[in-house]
This record gives C-alpha cells, structure tokens and sequence, in this order.
C-alpha cells in the first residue's frame, strides 16, 4: 500500500488530482483504520470538488483519530464555507489545540467565528 500511497502523492503533486484520488481511494479502501489515509482522500476529494464525499472522509479520520490536526482544520473550513459555522468551530478548535504555532488554524477559526 505503501507504494499506491506514494503514487497517489506523486499524481496530486503532478498536477492529476483525479488520478490521486483513484490511487488513494485504493489505500483507504485497503485500510480504512488508517486516518492519514481518510484524509488524503478527503483532501483531494475537496480539490476536485467532490465535497460530500470528502465530508465522509473527513468525518471517518477523525473517528478514527480524534485529534487528527489537518482533518479537524479542513473540516472545519469546509462547514465554515458551507455556512456551517455551529459545526466547524469545534473542529477548528481541536486543530488550534492540536497545533497553537498553526497561524492557519488561528485564522480559519477566527474567521469561522466571525460568521
């Protein structure tokens, strides 16, 4: 798998985020307990603009991995685009905990909160 993970990365970085997400759709499925795994799905799901699923994504990292920093801050950005701020802010809070250096996680809270 680790190879399929590594190709996936290789196709994201290369400019085909389509051929990512079929690479890392196989990763997941092979080892949906991994939450890196969920979430570079549900990352690259989101950049080609399959939100829902990415959501789903999102949603099963940080079961599996509750204090997982960027599945919590890029949850929490998409419910706070989406207009969801009662259900980002706890996220982007757990991802400013998880990291209080992140000036990311600091502003897409802060912006969350002024929603």
């Amino acid at each position: 798998m680790r190879a399929q993970y590594e190709l996936a990365s290789a196709l994201y970085e290369s400019g085909d985020p389509k051929g990512a997400a079929a690479h890392f759709a196989i990763v997941a499925a092979t080892m949906p307990e991994s939450a890196d795994a969920r979430y570079s799905l549900g990352s690259v799901y989101t950049r080609i603009n399959r939100v829902d699923e990415a959501l789903t994504e999102l949603h099963a990292a940080i079961a599996l991995e509750p204090r997982h920093f960027r599945a919590n801050l890029l949850l929490g950005r998409i419910l706070t685009l989406r207009g969801d701020k009662a259900s980002a802010i706890p996220h982007l809070q757990t991802a400013v905990s998880v990291d209080s250096s992140s000036v990311e996680a600091k502003q897409f809270l802060a912006d969350a909160m002024k929603r």
